[in-house]
């Protein structure tokens, strides 16, 4: 971890680390949410009420009360 030269401590260093170690090896750490494989992404998924509404039949009126509002 970087310390500024500017910092001032009550204390002396317990350690003092100028140079990695080459048998250092890194910890493996993360969320355990990032380490699944099957992530579902809900904002991707269609909207049941549309899906279904538009699965329906439309009467004649419905259709042409729908091309009447699409007209500009």
């Amino acid at each position: 971890r970087f310390i500024p030269d500017i910092c001032e401590f009550k204390l002396e260093p317990r350690d003092v680390v100028t140079e990695v170690p080459t048998n250092y090896g890194v910890k493996d750490f993360g969320p355990r949410a990032l380490q699944h494989t099957k992530v579902d992404f809900t904002w991707d998924d269609d909207d049941p009420l549309r899906k279904r509404t538009l699965r329906r039949k439309f009467t004649d009126e419905q259709v042409s009360t729908v091309l009447v509002y699409g007209k500009t």
